[in-house]
């Protein structure tokens, strides 16, 4: 059997822990950015891995590839939901300009 991020856990209590993972990580940027990219991978239409990525990602003087995560979470919750991301990851995105 093939070892799982979080074993026995379902798909909620892994998105609580994961927010729990990236509470206890503020300030460390790397790490942040690590974990953000897991959850992203997990879940593509969560929000918060989005918007840690959006600030990590500036942290390491790389905005590019923080307004690129932006325009790929927008067309896919776009695409998959009908709906634009959150005011909170909008007013992340737009102080990158």
């Amino acid at each position: 059997m093939a070892a799982r991020l979080w074993p026995d856990l379902d798909a909620v209590s892994s998105a609580k822990r994961l927010r729990q993972l990236l509470w206890r990580m503020r300030g460390r940027w790397d790490r942040l950015r690590l974990l953000a990219t897991l959850g992203a991978q997990v879940d593509e239409l969560a929000e918060a891995p989005q918007r840690v990525l959006v600030q990590a990602h500036p942290r390491r003087g790389d905005t590019v590839t923080a307004y690129r995560a932006y325009l790929d979470y927008d067309a896919t919750v776009r695409r998959e939901l009908g709906v634009e991301p959150g005011p909170a990851l909008r007013d992340l995105v737009s102080g990158l300009r």
